[in-house]
């Protein structure tokens, strides 16, 4: 990573483990993510199939958590495990499986100056949760009325659990969920 890149990431990126404060959208991420493709690619060899900018900073507008979420494709996630080093390589440390309750995935996070940066999931190509994450993104990002209701439930949820990272994503399952399997927007009641 080139030094201007190293500042702009400073900038851009960041925030301590746990907490939940939303940034809005930065038109660097984009290219912050490429950055980190390419160092992924170069580190990863043929292990992956493709790499992807998913989360709120890969939609164009949204507020969002200043920190990259990345997955990763791959053939098989038991040879991946096995090569969890060329990840380490690339600054990324793996989460222990018994420590991650998500099927499907291995996790990965990175940390720059003491802050979170980046989220790295590493799933097989074609899996279910592969697929919902590059639904979410895509109905987000063609939707705006869809990508403004989740900005407003993300941000009420940030206010009520600033220090409860588990909560606050407890809180957008069920829009998610709503999102993934097609549901109508459902009008807001105050």
């Amino acid at each position: 990573m080139r030094q201007s890149e190293f500042r702009l990431m400073e900038k851009a990126l960041g925030l301590k483990k746990g907490k939940v404060i939303l940034s809005v959208y930065d038109e660097n991420w984009p290219r912050l993510f490429r950055v980190e493709r390419n160092l992924l690619k170069d580190g990863l060899g043929k292990l992956e199939t493709r790499i992807s900018h998913v989360g709120s900073t890969a939609v164009s507008g949204l507020c969002a958590k200043p920190i990259l979420d990345i997955m990763v494709e791959v053939s098989s996630l038991a040879r991946t495990e096995k090569a969890a080093s060329r990840f380490e390589r690339c600054g990324y440390k793996l989460k222990p499986r018994k420590e991650d309750p998500v099927p499907g995935r291995l996790f990965f996070s990175k940390d720059v100056n003491g802050l979170r940066c980046f989220h790295l999931h590493v799933t097989e190509a074609g899996s279910a949760f592969c697929k919902e994450h590059l639904r979410f993104r895509n109905v987000l990002r063609k939707d705006p009325k869809r990508a403004q209701a989740y900005a407003r439930l993300k941000r009420r949820l940030s206010k009520q659990f600033p220090e409860d990272r588990n909560a606050y994503i407890d809180g957008k399952a069920k829009f998610i969920s709503e999102v993934i399997c097609g549901k109508p927007l459902r009008k807001a009641t105050t």
